[in-house]
């Protein structure tokens, strides 16, 4: 292989892919970038996966003398470090050395040479044949939404999806629930619905483990066309198997991002909703920062907070099962509250973190919940009594 591209995109688009992948996975295909070129493509291409759930790929202008791949190991990345100027990356392999080869990577500069870590490309051909992802004719539109959109609407789920790895796959995931133009996210003690109204109507939902370094690279003059794919002929199946990512600046792809759908079955969310209250008791965005500032300001490592329906605050350390200090606050949310809630602190923080406005507050006997523009989001109680009972 033999590529001419500039040197300080290759440099930004590797340093991007290497977070993409995962160096504890054992699977070669993750701790590797992929260059490959194509004379068909008319553009060279610089692959990863995590090997697990997506692959992402970002489109680089430059010319192709040779077409081929090659692979560089993520412990040498930085070892491609060219300043500006065009930059030739070749491929050769030694005489009598087996599968042996080196990407020589050159500008009028200096030359560095780097082992190729893969050499047996068949490997990365079986894993496209594994994931059995058909991009063509068999897709549906979902819509199109600017990058920097997407990944805010994306990023706001990120505090309420579990972490714990405790065998709840499908709490790991987000929910993309076409057919109401929404993506949910919960880990069972909060939830998060958010609309993304520049979605189509589609009877169609998909379960998906995000790479939420993929979701970082979305950037703010991107346009990015979502497709899924088709059901199965014959079949009245929902669920989705695929979704693509494809981004554009000014009509010209730049990057492409394919995420393997899941098949658990997920939570049914909506069934612990209450109904939207139907007076006025509406909490501005600075009410409850303030209220989330006044309670953090007490110091405490694992604070419970309990409310009365006058709006006291009790603060309880969860160690000590004491209580540590009362407040009293003029707070808005808890106005309507007719009995004494509990929640950890730190759960009631990340279960408001996704809300931007001013939002409607609710409540019944295990949760508090608010809505928001675009958004509700859901706080569940924390089963606790204080020494009053």
């Amino acid at each position: 292989m033999e590529v001419i591209v500039d040197g300080e995109a290759l440099k930004k688009a590797l340093t991007r892919a290497s977070k993409v992948t995962q160096k504890k996975i054992i699977a070669k295909m993750a701790q590797a970038v992929f260059i490959e070129a194509n004379k068909e493509d008319h553009c060279i291409k610089i692959w990863c996966t995590d090997a697990y759930s997506t692959s992402y790929t970002q489109y680089l202008p430059g010319t192709i003398n040779e077409a081929g791949v090659v692979s560089i190991s993520l412990d040498y990345i930085k070892m491609v470090n060219f300043k500006g100027g065009d930059v030739t990356i070749r491929s050769k392999k030694y005489k009598d050395a087996g599968n042996l080869a080196s990407v020589i990577v050159i500008n009028s500069q200096k030359e560095v040479e780097i082992e190729d870590c893969v050499v047996d490309y068949s490997e990365k051909e079986r894993y496209e044949d594994m994931m059995d992802w058909d991009y063509g004719e068999n897709v549906i539109v979902v819509g199109k939404i600017k990058g920097d959109v997407l990944k805010d609407i994306l990023l706001r789920t990120k505090n309420y999806v579990s972490t714990k790895n405790d065998g709840r796959e499908a709490l790991e995931a987000l929910y993309f629930n076409f057919s109401k133009k929404k993506v949910v996210a919960t880990d069972g003690h909060v939830i998060a619905e958010i609309d993304i109204p520049m979605f189509n109507n589609l009877d169609r939902n998909i379960l998906v483990n995000i790479n939420w370094a993929v979701i970082q690279q979305l950037g703010r003059e991107e346009e990015v066309e979502i497709h899924i794919d088709k059901p199965s002929a014959g079949t009245d199946e929902k669920r989705s198997k695929w979704m693509f990512m494809t981004s554009y600046v000014d009509g010209v792809i730049v990057k492409q991002i394919i995420i393997k759908g899941m098949q658990y079955v997920y939570p049914s969310y909506e069934s612990v909703y209450p109904k939207k209250p139907d007076d006025d008791n509406i909490v501005t965005l600075s009410d409850l920062s303030q209220f989330v500032r006044i309670l953090k300001a007490q110091g405490l490592l694992r604070p419970i907070i309990g409310v009365d329906t006058d709006s006291s605050i009790t603060m309880i350390d969860e160690r000590m099962q004491k209580v540590v200090t009362r407040l009293k606050k003029d707070v808005a949310p808890f106005h309507h509250a007719d009995h004494k809630m509990y929640f950890k602190l730190d759960v009631f923080e990340r279960g408001i973190s996704a809300i931007n406005s001013d939002a409607a507050v609710f409540a019944n006997d295990s949760l508090i919940g608010f809505y928001a523009d675009d958004c509700r989001c859901v706080v569940m109680q924390y089963r606790y009594r204080d020494q009053e009972g």
